[in-house]
């Protein structure tokens, strides 16, 4: 009869020698550099860790061809004999599992969460690489305060390690940059930008940067400046052919770039505009052009021309989509510009 040695592990070490059952021998075979636990059972071999300050037993686990119906035959776990439930799962192939005893992937993890820690001052990676001919190595990186002079720092990156670049960035607020490491809204795109479908935005106006000859109010009228090239100014004469647009708050569709002496003015869509009504009441659907009024549009009349009624070309601002019977205030227009 052979006989197990079995070690418990304390503040000293105490092997004592146990006699096994002919039925379940073991050997253990020392040759050269090499030295194992072989056995022949159709269940498991296991080897144990018990620390018994803790209380819970480990097992390193080699399954045999009836362990699980078959389903675990070859396989080795870091078994968890407290819980009763395997840790992590080395199938015959060389694939992992992490919470699951049948990983269908070179790593499988099943469970809540996956996390990559470091204390790195520049980087923390996740790489993926396909190394076959065309393939890249990506990373999924979030930045440390050394990273780019520190303006990457807190920013997480889908990086293009094979060209040494920032594909996708998201910076601590939540904007997303395409192009640009520093996005300055909630999605910033530096660069050609197609959509094959639709946009959708809770405004509903175009309006474009524009250079302002003073500092204006959203709803307000404004008009080509006559002194100075590619500036508007606020409106101040009736039925000016010059009107260029109107003031936006908050446009659906912002084109051009922002800068110094700049405004937000629209020129289609559905925007507030401020009106005057002391020319004459303004119902839906009226006509609008601009007034006397700095900055106000008023209901246009129009000049009878061999018999017909032909509003003024080139004054009009767009159509009112709610009445003011009187006074000052601001009503939605629907802008066509004509």
């Amino acid at each position: 009869m052979l006989k197990r040695v079995i070690c418990q592990l304390g503040l000293t070490i105490v092997c004592i020698s146990v006699a096994v059952p002919a039925a379940a021998q073991n050997s253990w075979p020392l040759s050269g550099n090499f030295a194992g636990m072989k056995a022949s059972n159709s269940n498991t071999v296991e080897l144990h860790v018990n620390n018994l300050d803790s209380s819970r037993d480990w097992a390193l686990i080699n399954w045999g061809s009836a362990a699980g119906a078959g389903s675990l035959s070859g396989k080795l776990s870091i078994f968890d004999n407290t819980a009763g439930a395997d840790r992590v799962v080395i199938d015959p192939s060389g694939r992992v599992g992490i919470g699951t005893a049948n990983p269908v992937s070179s790593l499988h993890v099943v469970g809540a969460s996956f996390r990559v820690e470091s204390a790195s001052t520049n980087a923390t990676e996740w790489d993926l690489e396909n190394n076959s001919t065309g393939g890249r190595r990506w990373a999924f990186v979030t930045w440390g305060p050394a990273a780019g002079g520190g303006s990457l720092v807190g920013k997480l990156s889908v990086y293009d390690n094979t060209a040494g670049d920032h594909r996708i960035v998201v910076d601590a607020t939540g904007n997303v940059g395409i192009g640009t490491t520093s996005p300055l809204v909630r999605l910033h795109v530096l660069g050609d930008t197609q959509i094959d479908g639709n946009i959708g935005a809770k405004y509903q106006d175009i309006a474009e940067w524009v250079r302002v000859s003073s500092a204006l109010l959203p709803a307000t009228v404004v008009v080509i400046d006559s002194e100075e090239s590619d500036r508007v100014a606020l409106s101040s004469k009736p039925y000016d052919t010059r009107v260029a647009g109107v003031v936006s708050a908050k446009p659906g569709v912002l084109l051009g770039a922002e800068g110094p002496s700049k405004a937000k003015i629209a020129h289609s869509g559905r925007v507030r505009v401020k009106v005057d009504a002391s020319h004459g009441p303004i119902s839906v659907g009226d006509l609008l052009v601009t007034s006397p009024t700095p900055g106000h549009a008023m209901r246009s009349e129009p000049v009878n021309i061999g018999g017909v009624a032909i509003h003024r070309p080139g004054t009009l601002i767009g159509k009112a989509l709610e009445p003011l019977h009187e006074g000052h205030g601001e009503i939605l227009v629907l802008l066509t510009l004509q």
